[in-house]
């Protein structure tokens, strides 16, 4: 394998905030972004002409999602106050959904289009696991690790996540069988996502910093935002765009998708530091949160597909 330079994940934990409950569960606005990150080459836009439906489980006090699939069903996580995290499915209405026997903490991280869900769950007594949800749970935890979580899956039923032993590594697994993944020299690998071709995204630690990677036709490409402190690519699509998030030398986090050749950047108005994307679909929805979890959401182009490059 080879490693290339391509266009930097540490993905912080929602945590339980102290904001006030929000009611009406769902809202939605048209939005126009502005820029305040300052970027240079490959060519950036601010994303503009897409309807975000805001997300609050009811009276919770974070709300955070993190798949899409192609029908527009969406996955996360909320917490209420003084709880553990329980996962949900939105589909227009809020459903809960919360592994048996997860007494600490269920979270919903993605959805392919026949609804399969994975995630992390946290038995009581036990460390986190992740688990496979096709109508029956089925849990994932990779041997040996004291963690493990489960965070993309594609059309075809494979799943990738990371685990922990002495140290972070990243995996796939297939048909039954767990397949460890290192970017070569690194300290710790974390996949986020895989789309059917086998492309996956994630990031890496060396001993300078953390580092994005896309990784396909056997080669690790190192995806950076000019200018940026941090880039976290979260996701891949089935035509290959990337999605993700990004934070400027201020600390201001906007999301991104990498398309063409070209980032655009998504910054919501209600957002006071934080605007990140967790997954995007193949219409170019993508969904995603606002300050570390305060709220979610879904952004859906208005003109038909309207993705980066269309």
């Amino acid at each position: 394998m080879s490693t290339k330079t391509l266009f930097s994940l540490f993905v912080a934990p929602a945590k339980a905030g102290s904001q006030p409950s929000r009611r009406g569960c769902v809202s939605t606005v048209a939005v126009i972004w502005l820029a305040t990150l300052a970027l240079t080459s490959p060519p950036a836009s601010w994303a503009q002409g897409y309807n975000v439906t805001l997300l609050d489980f009811p009276s919770a006090i974070d709300t955070f999602a993190r798949g899409i699939n192609d029908r527009g069903i969406v996955v996360g996580g909320y917490a209420l106050p003084a709880a553990p995290f329980r996962g949900f499915v939105y589909n227009r209405v809020f459903s809960d959904f919360v592994v048996s026997g997860s007494t600490q903490d269920t979270q919903a991280w993605a959805i392919n289009n026949v609804g399969h869900i994975v995630g992390r769950f946290q038995p009581d007594g036990q460390d986190v696991k992740g688990f496979f949800y096709d109508g029956t749970f089925t849990t994932i935890d990779f041997p040996g690790a004291t963690r493990t979580e489960a965070l993309g899956i594609n059309e075809r039923g494979q799943v990738v996540g990371a685990y922990s032993t002495d140290a972070t590594h990243g995996f796939l697994y297939s048909e039954g069988t767990f397949f460890a993944i290192d970017v070569p020299g690194s300290r710790a690998t974390f996949v986020f996502d895989i789309n059917s071709s086998g492309d996956l995204v994630g990031v890496y630690d060396d001993d300078s910093r953390r580092h994005g990677f896309v990784y396909r036709h056997g080669v690790y490409e190192e995806v950076s935002v000019p200018g940026s402190n941090e880039t976290i690519p979260t996701s891949i699509n089935e035509a290959g765009e990337v999605a993700g998030y990004t934070t400027d030398s201020e600390g201001k986090t906007v999301g991104f998708i990498f398309s063409h050749g070209a980032f655009v950047f998504l910054d919501l108005p209600e957002a006071n530091r934080s605007t990140r994307i967790f997954r995007v679909n193949a219409r170019g929805q993508v969904v995603g949160d606002i300050d570390l979890g305060i709220r979610g959401f879904v952004a859906t182009p208005i003109h038909g597909r309207g993705a980066p490059g269309s």
